[in-house]
């Protein structure tokens, strides 16, 4: 299979003193490789061997961070100005990101003012967006994004764009009455929309009268006034009593 871990990969890391052993950063390259399954290349447009070969060339670790990637949870980088959605047609892709760095840009919406000089030089150059053109050369990074943890601590406004602290439950949205107006109307069409059955609103069919009888059909089995039409009774819509009797007397 061509997707699965190859032979030559190293054993599992073992345990020393409670503690994992670290595998040499060769062996961690390996695993990452083993985990890029065909999943998770189709989604980018890439082939299997091309995003190895990213593996590889990053030497298992975050383009931004720098650190060690794990296996299975980073996340493949690209321009959300080309394909909005999580899906991408291959030629964005900026790189390999850990969750933290590549959740923190996403908070951030990839604003210049508030990314630093190493982040905004990897965005630059494959980004097609418009708002690298309002960017000034030389213009510091005067807002400090990251707590003394390495955790982002800021994000921007979805309705405003104001910059925000970033609380616990991930609020992106100030308090202000325009912003609030904003998210109960879109909380509301999320409602209606969750409300509304999946298939959409049918039309009920109408119900059948028996051709014998004259009763009219319903739902209700238990009350034997379901009238349904059926080729053994030749084309006749009849209800249950009058379908046993015609079948007895036959």
């Amino acid at each position: 299979m061509e997707g699965a871990p190859s032979a030559h990969l190293p054993p599992r890391p073992v345990t020393r003193g409670g503690s994992p052993v670290v595998p040499p950063l060769d062996a961690h390259i390996g695993i990452l490789q083993g985990a890029a399954t065909r999943h998770q290349s189709k989604s980018h447009g890439l082939e299997l061997c091309q995003l190895r070969a990213l593996i590889a060339d990053q030497a298992g670790c975050c383009a931004l961070c720098g650190g060690r990637l794990v296996s299975r949870k980073y996340h493949i980088d690209h321009d959300h100005n080309c394909c909005p959605a999580m899906f991408s047609c291959g030629r964005c892709v900026r790189g390999l990101l850990c969750s933290r760095c590549n959740t923190g840009i996403g908070l951030l919406n990839e604003n210049p003012d508030l990314l630093s000089d190493k982040v905004v030089t990897y965005l630059r150059p494959l980004h097609i967006g418009e708002w690298f053109s309002t960017l000034r050369p030389g213009t510091p990074a005067s807002v400090r994004v990251c707590n003394s943890s390495g955790c982002f601590c800021l994000c921007v406004c979805e309705f405003c764009d104001e910059i925000l602290p970033l609380s616990r439950r991930k609020r992106k949205y100030c308090g202000s009455p325009e912003c609030l107006r904003k998210k109960k109307a879109r909380e509301k069409a999320h409602e209606k929309n969750k409300a509304r059955p999946k298939g959409g609103y049918r039309r009920r069919r109408p119900y059948l009268s028996c051709d014998m009888c004259g009763v009219t059909g319903g739902s209700d089995i238990k009350s034997r006034l379901l009238v349904q039409r059926r080729k053994r009774d030749e084309g006749k819509a009849l209800c249950v009593s009058c379908r046993s009797v015609v079948r007895a007397a036959a």
